[in-house]
This record gives structure tokens, sequence and C-alpha cells, in this order.
């Protein structure tokens, strides 16, 4: 019983895990556009950005779940 009380704290409903993977992710996103070489188009620092943030995190209807 005890476990199963542990267990059940750190669950998250499946809405509250896309909110919390969205806000992950769009901040993902911010952070690596920073990273954009001065000169690269918007478009190509998008791709780059969202290509940085989907090998770690995935996407958001396939998330990398750790």
């Amino acid at each position: 019983m005890g476990y199963y009380f542990l267990m059940g704290a750190s669950t998250q409903t499946p809405e509250e895990f896309d909110k919390e993977f969205i806000e992950k992710y769009d901040a993902c996103i911010e952070r690596a556009k920073n990273r954009c070489e001065e000169g690269m188009s918007e478009m190509a620092c998008i791709n780059f950005a969202t290509n940085r943030c989907e090998t770690f995190l995935g996407t958001k209807e396939n998330p990398i779940i750790k």
C-alpha cells in the first residue's frame, strides 16, 4: 500500500505530461535559436533548433520518455 502511494504521488495525467513536454520543447527551441550562426537564415535557424531539440526530447507527437 505504501508503495502504491509513493508511485501515485509522482504520476501525471496525459494532459499534464503534454503541457510539461510542450513547455520544455518550446524552451529548448528558444535556447537553440540563440546558438544559430550569424548570417543563418531564419528558416535554417528554425530547422537547426528543431533538429537539436528533437534529438534530445523527441517530437510533440512522439516524445522521448525518460
